[in-house]
């Protein structure tokens, strides 16, 4: 609109999950022995590229609260980008770098998420959510996010997920510490998370909208 388009005439299509692909998996024991070795951890998980800064001190700070209840957390980053070096310098100086995993890119997203207990999403983007925030709502998976507008397009505080504003990691920090004090809060934030998929953010709804779009044009 600020560049002249009319409002009327401007179309918004959501982005989407596979559910089918994305489901209620079984945990991959394997994939969990071969990155944690015999430790059993409590596992919260970042999918995506690294390339936002945001308030990323106040994040590493949340976590390393976060390390002082839950002793055997792991931060599994999956993902590159130009600021994995600036985010693995911050957890050495927070003397987290035992805490934090970094594995670079990979194409086993569904398994990663299989072992994953919770999925955060630190990272600010105003106008648009992650992909692998939709892809861990769908193998219902409770998610903590930045409070923006499009994170509050899909997530319902309390419901199917916790918000957080960037500026008070303590809201982070209670967040995830209450998905691990209670098991049943988890069960049922990821159960809302992936009807909330399924009901809004199926993929063969994009396509279908796309398709319409396209029609529309030709």
């Amino acid at each position: 609109m600020n560049s002249g388009f009319e409002e009327n005439k401007i179309i918004t299509i959501k982005r989407g999950a596979d559910v089918e692909i994305f489901n209620l998996n079984k945990p991959e024991n394997d994939l969990k022995k071969k990155l944690f070795g015999r430790m059993n951890p409590f596992v919260i998980t970042f999918i995506g590229r690294i390339e936002k800064n945001g308030q990323i001190f106040r994040f590493f700070k949340g976590a390393k609260q976060v390390f002082q209840v839950i002793e055997n957390v792991i931060f599994l980053i999956v993902g590159d980008g130009k600021l994995r070096k600036n985010w693995e310098r911050t957890a050495k100086n927070f003397k987290l770098e035992e805490r934090f995993i970094f594995t670079g890119f990979r194409y086993d997203i569904k398994e990663i998420l299989s072992i994953s207990d919770v999925f955060i999403s630190p990272l600010i983007s105003l106008d648009t959510y992650q992909n692998s925030l939709l892809e861990a709502m769908a193998v219902a998976k409770p998610v903590v996010a930045v409070r923006t507008d499009a994170n509050l397009e899909v997530i319902e505080n309390g419901v199917n997920g916790f918000l957080y504003s960037q500026f008070n990691e303590d809201e982070f920090v209670e967040s995830v510490i209450s998905l691990f004090k209670n098991r049943k809060l988890r069960n049922e934030i990821g159960a809302n998370a992936r009807k909330t998929v399924i009901k809004s953010y199926r993929i063969e709804n994009v396509v279908s909208n796309l398709e319409s779009l396209y029609l529309k044009v030709v």
